[in-house]
């Protein structure tokens, strides 16, 4: 599970705890970062930086089963996602445009799409910084998809 980290590098400071002046940013990263170890694994979660090298990202979404962010360009790196993937996509509230957009683009890479509307009114398009992002659908969504390879697996043996 690849959990994208949105700010500068002179944001680094934050670490994992969340909070930037960036646009978009998860203001409760830290919580979701946590809730996101405890029922995957700690080792199965990974943080993608906004500073990291191109081959890195490309490295990091080439073994991706999931990845999971807030609306951003970082999105666009799920075309090195392996097929049937899921992309967990956290958006403004009742912006469809953007899940529209998103959604077709993942099924162009087989990539299975969620796209989550924030419930933060400070979320709107371009303008929010901090946004406080609910944790319960992610990991509804993360979990029914991992499920059914559980399923498949159990019913084929």
């Amino acid at each position: 599970v690849l959990l994208l980290k949105r700010g500068h590098d002179d944001e680094q400071e934050h670490g994992e705890s969340g909070g930037c002046s960036f646009r978009r940013c998860i203001g409760n990263f830290a919580e979701v970062l946590g809730a996101l170890r405890a029922r995957f694994g700690g080792t199965r979660v990974h943080v993608v930086r906004h500073s990291m090298e191109v081959a890195e990202y490309i490295r990091l979404f080439q073994r991706a089963s999931v990845v999971v962010g807030i609306h951003g360009a970082g999105f666009q790196n799920m075309m090195f996602m392996p097929r049937g993937g899921l992309l967990v996509h956290i958006c403004a509230f009742n912006n469809t445009r953007s899940v529209n957009f998103y959604g077709a683009w993942a099924s162009t890479f087989d990539i299975q799409y969620r796209g989550l509307m924030s419930d933060d009114p400070t979320f709107t398009h371009h303008g929010a910084v901090n946004i406080t992002v609910n944790t319960a659908p992610i990991i509804h969504a993360i979990s029914t998809y991992f499920d059914s390879f559980n399923h498949i697996s159990s019913s084929s043996s």
